[in-house]
């Protein structure tokens, strides 16, 4: 039976720009518990914590003992089953790759000056490749979790306008928890917002070309194929 015990915790896995603030933002207030952030970053404050710092929202938290946990890395999942053993579930939140890779590449180092265009076409390359490599790691961790206490979501269907509430109220029937009204998902999403610095105006061009290095085995048809044949063969 321990294949198909609910789960008291939750690993909340995704590649990094994949929307795991908001995820993290969504469940602390329909849980009213904190989630905690990466490993080893002491900046990775939980939601209501960080929201209440900036002044930018307030999420009460009634049961101090943690519901989520994040991670871009299955090492850093494996870290937390070990300081925290029991009965663990996978949220594992999938962003199209080339929007995600892209994104967090750009904010990395300034750019090289567009006279070294060739240079700066094998960083980008070398950097894509290296992202890559993490990115199938998540996917990997996803596809060797317990099948009946893991679960897919995707960022595109968690920020589209039409079928947001209907992912939140999937997400909450799966963690048992209450979904918030419909009326106030807008002040939700804001406040998940704020919390969070975007990708800065001049860097978008820059992300623009890294996309164009994304490999054509991480296409998001392909991801999103590879994991519903995970499911489909456990089924």
């Amino acid at each position: 039976m321990a294949e198909i015990a609910t789960p008291d915790r939750w690993h909340l896995m995704s590649f990094p720009r994949s929307g795991n603030h908001l995820l993290r933002t969504l469940i602390e207030v329909m849980s009213a518990r904190p989630t905690v952030g990466s490993p080893g970053n002491h900046k990775d404050l939980p939601i209501h914590r960080t929201v209440a710092a900036q002044g930018t929202g307030n999420i009460t938290i009634r049961n101090p003992t943690p519901i989520g946990f994040k991670s871009h890395r299955p090492p850093q999942a494996v870290q937390y089953e070990t300081i925290a053993p029991g009965v663990w579930g996978l949220i594992y939140l999938t962003r199209d790759p080339r929007e995600a890779i892209a994104s967090h590449a750009a904010r990395g180092k300034p750019r090289l000056p567009d006279r070294l265009p060739i240079v700066r076409s094998i960083r980008y390359r070398r950097r894509v490749r290296d992202l890559a490599k993490r990115y199938e790691d998540t996917l990997s961790f996803c596809e060797s979790f317990a099948p009946a206490r893991r679960f897919h979501f995707r960022f595109e269907d968690l920020t589209d306008p039409l079928a947001r509430h209907q992912t939140i109220k999937k997400l909450a029937a799966i963690m048992h928890l209450q979904p918030p009204d419909a009326d106030d998902l807008d002040a939700i999403y804001e406040m998940a917002r704020t919390a969070q610095s975007s990708l800065q105006r001049r860097r978008h061009k820059q992300k623009a070309r890294i996309a164009g290095f994304v490999p054509p085995s991480l296409h998001y048809d392909r991801l999103l194929h590879r994991i519903e044949q995970a499911d489909s063969s456990t089924a």
